[in-house]
């Protein structure tokens, strides 16, 4: 296989799939659905897809020269990691549901929303039983996640939303490379 076979790759229906995840952190990115930290993290999600296509094609390589197990191993590899890119992607909204707070403000005419990561362990001086939601926690301390919540839970909540995040559609986009190069290594044999 070669350059031309990579690119033939993505005229399979999962070659399509790998474009598509791939895609996936952008397109994510008007419903304002990606993580608010670290700004562009949609284009972190993307890069790192783009080096799962090009590592899943070399992999997927390795094993079109292999006997017919080999080709299941491929299979099996490419299941296990649609199956954790899915379960990360739910892992992912649920995580985006209880720890990304947003506040819409007017400006003028214009809407803009901002969004904020929360901890999950309130500072020792927060009054736990007087408090209210996150948002008004937030919009009482200056919109400062980090006077309301520890430093290292707003740490952890952001690395777990980046992290799963991206691990989502990098696997997606690894696991259907994987199929896609198997699919076109077929037409060689």
């Amino acid at each position: 296989m070669n350059i031309g076979d990579f690119a033939k790759s993505f005229k399979t229906i999962w070659g399509a799939g790998v474009l598509l995840a791939t895609a996936g952190p952008l397109g994510l990115f008007v419903p304002d659905l990606y993580p608010p930290w670290p700004e562009n993290s949609h284009i972190i999600g993307v890069i790192f897809c783009a080096v799962a296509a090009v590592v899943s094609f070399t992999v997927g390589v390795g094993y079109a020269q292999r006997p017919r197990a080999k080709s299941k191993f491929q299979t099996a590899v490419a299941t296990a990691c649609l199956l954790l890119g899915l379960a990360s992607l739910i892992g992912y909204f649920l995580a985006y549901s209880t720890r990304v707070v947003v506040e819409t403000q007017v400006v003028g005419k214009e809407q803009h929303q901002l969004r904020f990561v929360v901890g999950t362990e309130m500072q020792a001086h927060v009054d736990k039983t007087e408090s209210g939601d996150d948002l008004e926690l937030l919009r009482d301390d200056q919109y400062s996640p980090e006077r309301i919540w520890t430093p290292e839970s707003v740490r952890y909540s952001r690395v777990l939303l980046l992290g799963t995040f991206v691990t989502a559609f990098s696997m997606l986009t690894f696991g259907m490379g994987l199929l896609a190069t198997r699919a076109v290594s077929r037409g060689h044999r």
